[in-house]
């Protein structure tokens, strides 16, 4: 599960920069499509589920 999490963690931090100003050459809105953006909501649910479980547990 922590291999997840830092695969999730790490695609989301490499993507957030180009995900808000796009590239020199192309907006993020043609860098992206709806799909990618449900599969980063659906990753960010889960290490927020995983992370508010193990608070709940201390």
């Amino acid at each position: 599960m922590l291999k997840t999490i830092a695969r999730i963690t790490d695609m989301l931090a490499l993507e957030r920069e180009v995900a808000f100003y796009g590239t020199e050459h192309k907006p993020a809105k043609e860098l992206f499509t709806n799909t990618d953006a449900e599969s980063a909501i659906e990753d960010s649910r889960f290490v927020i589920n995983v992370i508010d479980q193990a608070i709940k547990e201390i």
